[in-house]
């Protein structure tokens, strides 16, 4: 089953893996290509898109959470924001939000140590690093290497299809500008 939080976070993957694509290829020459530099536009449009999204969502959310008339979910709630790991309820949602909306900022879009920096950590999803990790280590369960665990295939995989879809998305801006400019054109 699907949520909206789990697409939205292998699209956020998605744009951390093309980020490092377009850096790569930044440095081989392609940054004088009209397409590389007209498509990264759109990419980041798509980002800010999926970041305001995220925040939308997250804020709905909470919001009912503080308005449902069930007292124990309001109770449950603020009793996980006062525990010792309320830093854990916020840090990936911040992290989303913030990270991708710093992408409107011009210096951040050229500035490669923090487009770096910035891509890195829209990839990081603490719980896929805790699932992978956890299943590199055995210590966990007794005899587990006869358990079914996360191949590195599974784990290329997920990353080459998040891409492939953060790509395939941030193609819907692309090909509306390249539109906007025939008509200008004609």
């Amino acid at each position: 089953m699907f949520s909206i939080y789990g697409v939205l976070s292998n699209l956020f993957l998605g744009f951390g893996l093309y980020n490092l694509l377009f850096l790569f290829l930044g440095f081989t020459g392609f940054r004088k290509n009209n397409f590389y530099r007209e498509f990264d536009k759109s990419a980041i449009k798509t980002l800010l898109l999926l970041g305001l999204t995220y925040l939308a969502f997250y804020g709905y959310d909470t919001l009912l959470i503080f308005i449902d008339a069930d007292t124990t979910n309001k109770t449950t709630y603020l009793q996980r924001l006062n525990g010792p790991y309320a830093f854990a309820l916020f840090a990936q949602q911040f992290l989303y939000i913030i990270f991708s909306l710093a992408f409107l900022i011009p210096y951040v879009k050229r500035f490669f140590p923090l487009r770096l920096l910035f891509g890195l950590g829209l990839m990081l999803n603490f719980e896929k690093f805790t699932i992978i990790v956890t299943s590199l280590h055995r210590d966990y369960l007794p005899s587990s290497w006869t358990m079914y665990s996360t191949l590195t295939g599974s784990i290329a995989m997920d990353w080459l299809l998040s891409m492939v879809f953060f790509v395939g998305l941030s193609f819907i801006p692309y090909f509306f500008g390249l539109r906007k400019q025939s008509v200008r054109n004609m």
